[in-house]
């Protein structure tokens, strides 16, 4: 019986976080109109590009590693706080390199693929919006790794329960205050919040030896990658995104068939590429450690597999 109503409250669970992904999809119905709907698609498609690629594959890795080494967990505790601390670091890494560069080149990219640059906003939201989802669905992934009571479930599903009372309260009010750029910030909103609520799950239940705000300072980058990395490459390609746009009024026609769009375009990607190397650069140069740890794990990986 413990079982079946384990499996229930799992089924209960999944329903609920279902209808927090879909919550987006209907306040849009509810309080915006078609056109907003229409943008709202193109920044979901792609700015949403990087978490169906990169992130999801990798936490539904991570959650299976997890699972599999809290079952032994006498044997690896130490192990498994550190691929947690790692792999979400990681995920950090990804998320801060789409919210300081890639917000930036939107409307190069839709301009490329020939869809509506009015939603280029939209997009870029989302890029910064990228880098809360990375946080979250990690953390998130080590929770349903290692979760094993019917206590620890219904605690899950009462946080999230909690979140979505709070996404349906703001949600309304940021779109028609601010349009669909409202809606994905109400959203990063309550990815932040289910975060800090995923990270003192794994304090509370897995590593009662560290404290929640312990666990958040070892996952972040080193101060100086996170103001001279991505802080600085965030500035320089804002502004090189304003001389970009200035530019772009004194032209007849913007797209890739204009050769005086694509000089324009490669300068300002240029930009983008020599503080993408000078960010990576710091990390190599600050955080070695953290490299040197995420390259033995994959290697110990390939091997176990060959």
């Amino acid at each position: 019986m413990a079982s079946v109503g384990l499996v229930a409250t799992f089924t209960l669970q999944g329903v609920f976080k279902h209808a927090l992904t879909e919550g987006d999809r209907i306040v849009l119905l509810a309080v915006s109109e078609h056109y907003d709907q229409g943008l709202y698609a193109i920044g979901s498609s792609y700015g949403g590009m990087a978490a169906r690629l990169l992130l999801q594959p990798l936490e539904e890795n991570a959650r299976l590693l997890w699972s599999h080494e809290s079952e032994h967990e006498g044997q690896s505790s130490s192990r498994l706080e550190d691929s947690y601390v790692l792999l979400v670091k990681l995920v950090v890494y990804l998320g801060l390199l789409f919210a300081s560069l890639a917000v930036h080149y939107t409307d190069v990219l839709l301009t490329i693929l020939g869809q509506n640059r009015e939603a280029s906003p939209v997009v870029a939201v989302f890029c910064t919006y990228t880098a809360f989802l990375a946080w979250n669905g990690m953390t998130e992934a080590f929770v349903y790794g290692v979760t094993s009571s019917k206590r620890q479930v219904g605690e899950v599903g009462l946080a999230h329960t909690i979140v979505g009372i709070c996404f349906a309260v703001v949600a309304p009010v940021a779109v028609s205050r601010h349009g669909t750029v409202g809606l994905v910030g109400a959203n990063s909103i309550c990815m932040v919040l289910r975060g800090l609520y995923a990270v003192s799950f794994a304090a509370r239940y897995r590593f009662p030896g560290i404290s929640m705000l312990d666990l958040i300072r070892q996952m972040m980058p080193p101060l100086l990658v996170l103001v001279m990395g991505f802080g600085l490459s965030f500035f320089v390609t804002r502004q090189s995104l304003r001389y970009f746009e200035h530019e772009l009024v004194q032209l007849d026609s913007i797209g890739i068939r204009n050769p005086a769009w694509c000089k324009i375009a490669l300068r300002h990607v240029a930009v983008g590429l020599a503080c993408a190397v000078g960010t990576a650069s710091l990390v190599v140069t600050n955080d070695g450690l953290f490299l040197k740890k995420l390259q033995e794990t994959f290697s110990s990986r390939r091997l176990k597999r060959d």
